[in-house]
């Protein structure tokens, strides 16, 4: 565990380096990546652990009574490699039936650092919606967990402001990293070098292989969470 934390801690400068130069210009930071090659490979799936560690770490506070952190960092990092091969493959034949030629390895790092930086965005905005309700609300935020853990109904809200803002929060969070994913999309376009209607038709293809991907990994974290 030492030794993890250790290497973790010497990578951090160049995570952070990689994350705020794929946040500021995603189709820029890929076009200067080989993704065909094997060092690129494996740098993805560094950016792409160290963006899990970090996700388990900001929220493992959050995490239920008597719920193990290891058991949660394991079934986290089965589903983020489960998610990012799934939707790389996902691509690569939505690509494919518009005539892209790029490998699936090409779109496993692609995909790799764009989930890794994604969902490191969308779990700040997670908790700074979350905080904000404690902090404003903490009588009524008490309320909400404790119905949560036990599943029992919802208090009634209505009456303060508060959750209302948490929740805008939240969806601002969603909102520019859906902006942000569209921008990034251009990456897949230089990648397979074609026209803006072929990529355009891509997204649509990838919108639809989304769903049943979707559903496998919320029947797999379902049964990974029991």
């Amino acid at each position: 565990m030492k030794e993890l934390i250790e290497k973790i801690l010497a990578y951090l400068p160049q995570y952070l380096t990689d994350f705020g130069s794929l946040i500021s210009g995603p189709k820029r930071f890929m076009a200067e990546k080989n993704t065909k090659a094997e060092d690129t490979f494996v740098q993805s799936l560094v950016f792409l652990g160290v963006s899990l560690v970090l996700v388990v770490v900001m929220t493992a506070p959050l995490l239920p009574p008597g719920k193990d952190l290891w058991t949660y960092l394991v079934a986290e990092a089965v589903m983020f490699l489960l998610g990012v091969s799934l939707y790389a493959v996902a691509l690569r034949v939505a690509w494919r039936l518009v005539g892209g030629k790029a490998t699936v390895r090409s779109f496993f790092v692609t995909y790799a650092y764009f989930f890794g930086a994604l969902v490191v965005v969308i779990t700040v905005f997670m908790l700074l919606s979350e905080g904000v309700f404690k902090v404003l609300a903490p009588d009524l935020y008490a309320q909400v967990i404790e119905a949560k853990l036990n599943k029992q109904p919802m208090p009634d809200v209505s009456g303060s402001s508060v959750p209302l803002v948490s929740f805008f929060i939240l969806v601002v969070g969603f909102f520019l990293g859906s902006v942000w994913g569209f921008v990034a999309w251009g990456a897949y376009r230089q990648l397979n070098d074609l026209s803006k209607w072929r990529s355009f038709v891509a997204l649509m293809i990838s919108g639809l292989l989304a769903w049943p991907i979707a559903a496998v990994m919320f029947f797999v974290e379902s049964a990974m969470m029991k």
